[in-house]
C-alpha cells in the first residue's frame, strides 16, 4: 500500500473509493495506515463520501451475495444445473463474471470452481438425506478468466452404504480446468 502517503484530500478520496470498491472489508485502521493519516481522518472521509462503516458494508455485501440465490441441502448453489439424473450424474454451467476474479490478475478466485463442483456433487445425492462432506481432493489444471463458461460434470463413482464418492470434471471450451473427488456421508433426515 506504499505510495498512498502525502495525497491531498481529493486524491485521498479517489484512492479511498477505489480501494473500498476493490476490497469492501478494509478496516478504518488499515486505511489510516495505508494513507498515513489518523483513523479519525478516515472516518471523516467516509462520512463526506457517504461510505458506510465496515459492519454495514459487510451486511450489504452478504445481502447482495445471497439475494436471489438458491440453496440445496443447506448449501448455496453455484452454477445452473442443465442435466439432472439423481443418483447418477449432474451437469452444471456457470459463466465467469468480473465479480468472481481477482482484479489485479483477472483470474477467477478458486473457491468458485470448488463451489460449482461441490454443488454439482450435492445434486447427485438423493433428496431427503442429511449430508456431510467427509473429504475432497481438488486439482486446478489452469487459470480461468472472465468471460469463460464452465461446464462441471459430476458422476457417481462409488457408493458403499452411506458413503458416496462423486467425481467432478470442469471444462471450459472442451479443455479441463478443474478436477475434484468428493466423499460424502449421508443419513436419512429425522422428523
Amino acid at each position: 500500500m506504499a505510495g498512498s502517503r502525502n495525497l491531498n484530500k481529493s486524491e485521498r478520496h479517489r484512492e479511498l473509493l477505489r480501494r473500498l470498491q476493490e476490497n469492501p472489508l478494509l478496516t478504518d485502521e488499515e486505511l489510516a495506515s495505508a494513507f498515513g493519516v489518523s483513523v479519525q481522518t478516515i472516518r471523516l472521509d467516509r462520512m463526506e463520501l457517504d461510505i458506510a462503516e465496515l459492519r454495514e458494508r459487510l451486511k450489504s455485501l452478504v445481502s447482495r451475495l445471497l439475494e436471489g440465490e438458491q440453496f440445496i441441502q443447506g448449501y448455496r448453489t453455484m452454477g445452473d444445473v442443465v442435466v439432472l439424473e439423481p443418483g447418477q450424474r449432474v451437469i452444471s454451467s456457470m459463466a465467469i463474471t468480473p465479480d468472481m476474479v481477482v482484479p489485479r490478475t483477472q483470474i477467477v478466485r478458486p473457491y468458485y470452481l470448488v463451489a460449482q463442483a461441490h454443488t454439482a456433487a450435492l445434486h447427485v445425492l438423493p433428496e431427503g438425506q442429511n449430508v456431510f462432506t467427509a473429504d475432497a481432493n481438488v486439482k486446478f489444471l489452469r487459470p480461468v478468466k472472465v468471460g469463460e463458461r464452465l461446464i462441471a460434470a459430476a458422476r457417481l463413482a462409488d457408493c458403499k452404504q452411506n458413503r458416496w464418492c462423486i467425481k467432478v470434471t470442469t471444462k471450459s471450451r472442451q479443455e479441463s480446468v478443474f478436477r475434484g473427488t468428493f466423499h460424502m456421508l449421508t443419513e436419512p433426515q429425522k422428523g
